[in-house]
């Protein structure tokens, strides 16, 4: 993996090493003698691409192996990290970032290895090809990944449930929809787990001005090809839903639910 000159001068030998193996045909020799696994070298070329494509951690985010690791605090306070974000961008020396004390802290935690293990040596040339092309074919169920809120749509679904809706109510629905669901996301996990984030709740206190609480609901789902159950626990209530997949779109129906999605950009 090619660094920045600012890395240490150890890291830059060793990586010039590595090009003159290369160029000159030995690396076939050295390959001969080598006794890492293929797995080693699957995973550095990741990381390579991702330390000199910044913005590819986006589409690595999606991978739906690791749906599941990013909802873990760890992670998504590394995420939020805006300083760490920063190094990233400026493609800071390898040795900087992985010093860095979040990343220094999941590194210290063997669980936290093993799960990401667990999670990425099995599928490491199919996270390659996902990289490169957006595509998974080791996981191709229709609704993993991430989902954006879609309130055309959510309004189309209600419209065609409730038809006698008063053109005031549904306008007030439009509008609680666009001041309320601009960030709601919906995620379904590989271990069919759900995660549905910064759901509105309006709070109306007695004499008080109302408020909006977001709320996280977690669940589970289950089917194949388009068609599915979802379990969802809503205000300590359990919900089941149904999920269907259309032109791209993820409408979930059942109980107070009603909302449709749009796969994450």
């Amino acid at each position: 993996m090619a660094t920045p000159d600012s890395d240490p001068k150890t890291v830059r030998i060793v990586n010039q090493l590595g090009k003159d193996l290369q160029s000159s045909g030995m690396s076939k020799v050295a390959a001969s003698v080598d006794r890492m696994p293929n797995s080693y070298y699957n995973a550095a070329d990741i990381v390579g691409l991702i330390y000199h494509n910044p913005l590819l951690q986006a589409r690595l985010s999606r991978y739906p192996a690791i749906l599941s690791l990013a909802e873990r605090p760890e992670f998504q306070d590394l995420a939020n990290d805006t300083q760490f974000t920063e190094l990233q961008m400026k493609q800071a020396p390898v040795l900087e970032l992985i010093k860095y004390p979040k990343v220094q802290a999941i590194l210290d935690s063997p669980e936290l290895i093993h799960a990401v293990s667990d999670a990425l040596v099995p599928n490491l040339l199919d996270l390659r090809g996902f990289l490169e092309t957006g595509i998974s074919t080791n996981f191709s169920e229709k609704i993993l990944g991430r989902w954006d809120f879609d309130g055309p749509a959510t309004v189309a679904l209600i419209r065609k449930q409730r038809p006698n809706m008063s053109s005031a109510d549904m306008q007030q629905l439009r509008r609680w929809f666009v001041t309320g669901y601009s960030k709601t996301t919906f995620t379904a996990t590989t271990d069919n787990k759900v995660y549905v984030k910064n759901v509105p709740k309006l709070n109306r206190p007695p004499g008080g001005q109302p408020t909006i609480e977001f709320q996280k609901w977690d669940g589970a789902w289950a089917g194949a090809d388009g068609k599915y159950q979802i379990k969802l626990s809503v205000d300590a209530k359990d919900i089941q839903a149904t999920g269907e997949i259309q032109n791209g779109r993820l409408a979930i129906s059942g109980g107070e639910v009603n909302l449709v999605f749009v796969p994450e950009d």
